[in-house]
């Protein structure tokens, strides 16, 4: 997915002369070419996240459109009072742009786990999340984030997952089985897993969630009244991430009658060093063991 939009964005900086890429210490091996193009509009800080943010509200004021690049954590939870007060009070359209989410980088220990940046920032005025499921989907929120002028947290997970039918629209149906009762909501690369679990089970509907905040009634109300079970599976914590705002979002609308269940990390930190698939298992995301639980629904 990264390799996918860092072409277009390289696209991008070619036909928009005010989009001006900051990155602090990352992106070996795919920013190498706009650096070469675009030297003047194309800047490394250094492993200096905070600065970063300022850096880019200044551009702002400039009439540049930035975008910022680094690890989603250090992105997010570094550098979050000056998103809160250069950027988000000002309302700049900054796009956040972090990668690595969930246990991508598992082995690295608890400090590079990207399991709660989404409710570090889901709370800051005007901000938008974007957390992209397969390859199909980065054009769409590229096209997106042209006509969005609020700042963005784009969080994208390594890979290069793609659903037979591609992506047409930011949040979708991929499967849609006219008997289902149960419904699986997914962001991030855990729609892979998703995917993979449903296949052959043709009794769960599956909904692909890009854009996963600020919550769109308009789309979720039309879900929750047909469906009376509701999963969320996330690689974020429990208390934090997108089952947490539709827990929030169900209260507010006053909808009763729908069981509302979470897949998700546990609200701990983990001090285990492991791969991604070792987590994934350990919390029961991966591929079987989601397709244990849905089949356990029926």
């Amino acid at each position: 997915m990264r390799g996918v939009f860092f072409k277009l964005l390289e696209k991008q900086m070619a036909e928009q002369p005010n989009t001006f890429f900051l990155c602090a210490d990352m992106g070996l091996g795919l920013i190498e070419s706009m650096q070469e193009k675009y030297p003047e509009r194309t800047y490394n800080v250094g492993i200096a996240e905070a600065n970063m943010a300022s850096i880019a509200a200044g551009l702002c004021n400039t009439g540049f459109r930035p975008y910022c690049y680094t690890i989603s954590n250090f992105l997010i939870e570094r550098a979050f009072e000056q998103i809160r007060n250069d950027i988000c009070l000002h309302d700049y359209p900054v796009v956040l742009v972090g990668t690595s989410t969930g246990f991508d980088n598992g082995i690295l220990g608890p400090t590079h786990h990207v399991i709660d940046e989404i409710g570090c920032i889901k709370g800051l005025p005007g901000i938008e999340i974007i957390s992209p499921v397969a390859v199909s989907a980065i054009p769409l929120i590229m096209e997106y984030l042209n006509t969005s002028d609020r700042p963005c947290y784009v969080r994208i997970g390594k890979g290069d997952f793609d659903p037979t039918v591609p992506l047409t629209k930011m949040n979708q149906f991929v499967l849609a089985p006219p008997n289902a009762s149960t419904l699986v909501i997914t962001h991030g690369t855990q729609f892979e897993n998703c995917y993979k679990a449903l296949a052959g089970q043709g009794n769960v509907a599956l909904y692909a969630m890009n854009h996963i905040h600020p919550l769109s009634t308009t789309d979720l109300l039309p879900l929750f009244q047909k469906y009376s079970t509701v999963v969320v599976v996330e690689d974020q914590l429990k208390s934090s991430g997108l089952y947490n705002s539709l827990c929030q979002w169900l209260v507010e609308q006053q909808l009763t009658g729908v069981r509302l269940l979470p897949r998700c990390v546990p609200v701990e930190y983990s001090h285990e060093v492991g791969h991604k698939d070792y987590f994934e298992d350990k919390y029961g995301l991966s591929t079987q063991k989601l397709a244990d639980f849905f089949q356990s629904l029926q």
